[in-house]
């Protein structure tokens, strides 16, 4: 019997409301939020960055976090000319205020467990574009959230590719995320403990 952690999207909502302090860029906004892990696969998205820039899409891309690869990252930005496309900022403790701001969230992760950041970009009603990884289908449940792609460099390119040249698809994903939303609710995952408890 799976149990959700039941989290507060009441303070997420609550701080996401807050003013960022710089621009995100031009274009789509795309933003990532992690640590600089090898897992969480940026040296790849990088990669996908470069070949939507070679093919003339303007966006922009903002990634917090810290860890050991953040050199590595910024090395390969500066290495394929990105600087004008991705920001690579700090570990942020507000980062809804720039998931808020942002058009689409991004998990281009190899692998994930429940991913806390993606329920959080759910709860705040921003499209998400995820690879395939264990508790996705599990976070969108019934609505269409965002686009699940396949787990590879080609699935990542494919997806942004596909909002980037249908942006109304932004304001369906984000209308079956408010529906969606409401499920995450603290109240909702707290009765379900209680309920189970009780049931044993």
């Amino acid at each position: 019997h799976v149990l959700y952690n039941p989290i507060d999207f009441n303070k997420v909502i609550e701080k996401s409301k807050e003013e960022p302090d710089f621009e995100l860029g031009n274009g789509m906004k795309f933003v990532l939020a992690g640590s600089f892990k090898k897992v969480k696969a940026y040296d790849r998205f990088v990669s996908v960055c470069q070949k939507l820039k070679e093919d003339g899409y303007e966006f922009s891309v903002l990634i917090m976090g810290s860890g050991f690869e953040k050199n590595n990252i910024r090395k390969a930005v500066r290495d394929n000319h990105l600087d004008d496309y991705i920001k690579i900022a700090s570990f942020q403790s507000n980062p809804y205020k720039y998931i808020a701001h942002s058009d689409v969230f991004v998990c281009a992760s190899y692998a994930e467990g429940y991913s806390t950041a993606v329920s959080e970009a759910v709860a705040l009603s921003v499209p998400v574009i995820t690879t395939e990884c264990s508790g996705m289908r599990e976070i969108f449940g019934e609505n269409e959230c965002g686009i699940i792609c396949e787990n590879s460099e080609d699935g990542l390119y494919n997806a942004m590719k596909k909002v980037l040249e249908n942006p109304s698809l932004l304001e369906k994903f984000s209308a079956e995320e408010k529906k969606r939303a409401n499920d995450f609710s603290l109240q909702k995952r707290v009765k379900a403990i209680e309920d189970f408890l009780e049931s044993v």
